[in-house]
């Protein structure tokens, strides 16, 4: 048996094979196919003329996902980043901790309840390997906020926020537009200036 190496540098000599059994197994790794060559003859000496085939091979894949801020009655993006070698990912499964299930490459999912929830993915190639992870995540609560604000006569706004559960939190973000009009007469007249404690 001969085994033509597919970028072309030659045959890979494994040697030939003489033994009563009709089937061998032979580890091949690294590789993304084999031409392989292949012969038989009988106790008189009478050969089959040689013939070739190509034999694809593929790898397990290397599966991993990533996925966006998790957080109880949110969207949460869960991103595929799995590879393989030989062989492109062409079939996911997912399993969000029991509790619903996808076949999307990347799925949104969203979770009623906090906790710790086991995100199972499994991951086909088109060369048929298979291979899966699991990840532990932490799925935490919304922080509960709000906030109240003083005015005066002068234009003046003051803002103070409040939390209203015992979420801690880590960063405020306060958008308000560029520039807030009264409209008057048709004419846009700003107002004049907004404080944030």
């Amino acid at each position: 048996m001969h085994f033509l190496h597919p970028n072309g540098f030659g045959i890979l000599e494994m040697g030939l094979f003489i033994a009563a059994e009709t089937r061998h197994r032979i580890n091949f790794h690294n590789l993304e196919y084999i031409l392989f060559d292949f012969s038989i003859s009988n106790q008189l000496g009478c050969t089959l003329d040689t013939f070739t085939k190509k034999i694809t091979l593929g790898s397990v894949p290397h599966v991993d996902f990533n996925l966006s801020a998790a957080c109880t009655n949110s969207p949460v993006l869960f991103s595929d980043s799995s590879h393989s070698f030989f062989g492109d990912p062409v079939a996911w499964s997912w399993n969000f901790n029991d509790e619903s299930f996808s076949k999307e490459k990347n799925p949104v999912a969203s979770f009623n309840t906090s906790g710790i929830k086991k995100i199972s993915l499994s991951v086909r190639t088109n060369l048929g390997c298979v291979a899966d992870t699991f990840k532990l995540i932490d799925i935490t609560e919304k922080p509960g906020a709000d906030f109240s604000f003083v005015e005066d006569c002068n234009g003046t706004v003051v803002f103070s926020p409040s939390v209203t559960n015992n979420m801690t939190i880590e960063r405020w973000s306060w958008q308000f537009a560029t520039t807030v009009f009264l409209i008057s007469n048709w004419l846009l007249i700003p107002i004049k200036k907004m404080e944030i404690i």
